[in-house]
C-alpha cells in the first residue's frame, strides 16, 4: 500500500476530477460524519487536504479507468473509490505526521548505521539467555528456513500465531527449520513443540520492531547454513503444498528474491479491498514479471543476499522496512521475481464489526503512510521507479469469491 505517483497534466482535467471527488464525498457524507465522530477531525481533514494533490487525483482517475473493465455486476465501484480515498487520506496523514516528527531529526537518523553495533550487542547478550525449543539441526543443500517475528498482544493474536505454525507443520514438504523471534510479546506464545522438534525460539526483552527481529533471525539462519530464508508474518496461513511449490519455483526461475501472492484470509469488505488493491503483493514492473519490491508477509531470500544486506532498523514498526530491503537488494543488482502460483492467506484481523474494522483499516493506512518520508529520503529514485510499476490486483480476472457488501458505517 504505497502512494502512486500518477500524473494528470491538464488543469481542466484536474478541476473536473476534483469536482467528481467532492460529489463522491457528498454521497458518503454520513460515513464521513461517523468517521469524524469516532476518530476526531484528523482523518476527514486529511482527506479534504489530499484531494488538492495532483497525484491523489491522478490515482483516483487511474482506478476509475481500471474499474470500468471489471464485468462483475455485484461490484459497487463507488464503494471502492471511496475506500481508496479513505486509504489515501489516512496514508497522507501518516506521512504528514512523520515529516513533522522527523523535521529536526531526519538528517541524524539517515546518518545512523543501518545496523548499529548496539543492536548487534543486544542480540549477542540476549542469545546467551535465550529460550530454545531444540538445537538447530544439520543441513544439506537447498534447505529452507523460516524466520517469523512475533509480537503477540492478545489471545486472538496468539491464536493466529498458533494457526500459522500448524499450517507449516502440515506441509507436504516440511520446512528445514523454523526460527521464531519473540519481540517482547505481551503474553506467552503458544507453541506446539511436538510438531516442530527443531523449532528455535529467541526472546527480546523489549520491543525492538520487526526489522530488528528479522535481522536476528537472519543471523541465526546464516549460522545454520541454509540456502533460502523465508520471512513470514505471524498471521499467515499456508496451504499444505506451499513449500513444495516454492522448491519447484526456485529451481525453474532465475532470481535472488522471490515473492508470491498474499491474499486475505477473511471475507469482509476490507479484506476484499486489500485483495483488489494488491496491498501485500508488492509492485510489478509494467513490462516484465519482475518486482520493484515485495513485502515480508512472505518473502523468500537467498542466503547470498542476506550476506550483503540487512533490514534497516530505523523502520521501527511494520511499515516500509520490507520495501527498503528490496530497494537495497535491487541497488546491488539482485533480482526480485514474482511467483504467481505461490499463494498464501493473510489474516488482517477484521472481525466483521463495521466500526472496529474501520479503525483497524485506518490505523494500518496511517502506519504505512508514516514510512513514506523515510523511503523517499533513503532512495532518491523511489518515485521515478514506482511510476514504472503497477499493483498486483485480484481484479485482474482470477478472483472467485463473492464480493462482500460495503459495511454500514453510519454514525
Amino acid at each position: 500500500m504505497t502512494a502512486i505517483p500518477h500524473v494528470i497534466q491538464s488543469t481542466t482535467t484536474l478541476d473536473r476530477k476534483r469536482e467528481e471527488i467532492k460529489k463522491l464525498l457528498t454521497a458518503y457524507s454520513p460515513v464521513l460524519r461517523g468517521i469524524r465522530k469516532q476518530f476526531g477531525p484528523q482523518i476527514t481533514t486529511a482527506i479534504v487536504e489530499c484531494i488538492n494533490l495532483p497525484n491523489v487525483l491522478a490515482t483516483l482517475e487511474y482506478w476509475e479507468r481500471k474499474l470500468r473493465t471489471i464485468p462483475r455486476k455485484n461490484f459497487n465501484k463507488q464503494d471502492f473509490l471511496f475506500s481508496k480515498l479513505l486509504e489515501m487520506g489516512a496514508f497522507y496523514l501518516g506521512a504528514k505526521n512523520m515529516v513533522k516528527t522527523l523535521k529536526k531529526e531526519l538528517k541524524q537518523i539517515l546518518r545512523t548505521p543501518k545496523l548499529s553495533e548496539k543492536c548487534r550487542s543486544i542480540r549477542s547478550i540476549q542469545s546467551k539467555n535465550c529460550v530454545t525449543c531444540s538445537k538447530n539441526g544439520e543441513t544439506s543443500g537447498n534447505e529452507i528456513c523460516f524466520v517469523i517475528p512475533a509480537h503477540v498482544r492478545n489471545t486472538n493474536a496468539n491464536r493466529m500465531f498458533n494457526r500459522m505454525l500448524i499450517s507449516l507443520a502440515r506441509q507436504e514438504h516440511p520446512p528445514s527449520q523454523v526460527i521464531i523471534i519473540d519481540d517482547a510479546s505481551l503474553e506467552p506464545l503458544v507453541i506446539p513443540k511436538s510438531i516442530f522438534p527443531k523449532l528455535v525460539l529467541r526472546k527480546s526483552k523489549e520491543v525492538r520492531g520487526p526489522a530488528f527481529s528479522r535481522n536476528w533471525g537472519a543471523e541465526l539462519a546464516l549460522e545454520g547454513d541454509y540456502d533460502f530464508v523465508v520471512f513470514a508474518d505471524s498471521d499467515m496461513v499456508f496451504p499444505k503444498d506451499w513449500i513444495k511449490r516454492l522448491k519447484g519455483a526456485v529451481l525453474t526461475r532465475k532470481g535472488d528474491i522471490f515473492s508470491g501472492l498474499n491474499l486475505a484470509y477473511g471475507n469482509t469488505w476490507w479484506d476484499f479491498y486489500h485483495d483488489a488493491n494488491g496491498t501485500l503483493n508488492g509492485r510489478v514492473y509494467v513490462n516484465r514479471r519482475e518486482l520493484f519490491f515485495a513485502t515480508t508477509a512472505t518473502l523468500i531470500v537467498k542466503a547470498t543476499v542476506l550476506e550483503r544486506i540487512q533490514f534497516n532498523e530505523i523502520f521501527e514498526t511494520a511499515a516500509g522496512e520490507d520495501i527498503d530491503f528490496c530497494l537495497q537488494a535491487r541497488n546491488l543488482g539482485f533480482k526480485i521475481v514474482l511467483v504467481d502460483e505461490l499463494r498464501v492467506k493473510h489474516d488482517y484481523g477484521y472481525k466483521n464489526l463495521p466500526h472496529d474494522d474501520l479503525e483497524i483499516f485506518l490505523k494500518r493506512c496511517v502506519r504505512y503512510g508514516s514510512a513514506e518520508p523515510l523511503l523517499v529520503a533513503l532512495h532518491s529514485c523511489y518515485y521515478a521507479e514506482l511510476s514504472k510499476t503497477r499493483e498486483i490486483s485480484v481484479l485482474e480476472g482470477w478472483y472467485s469469491k463473492d464480493i462482500p457488501d460495503f459495511p454500514c458505517l453510519l454514525p
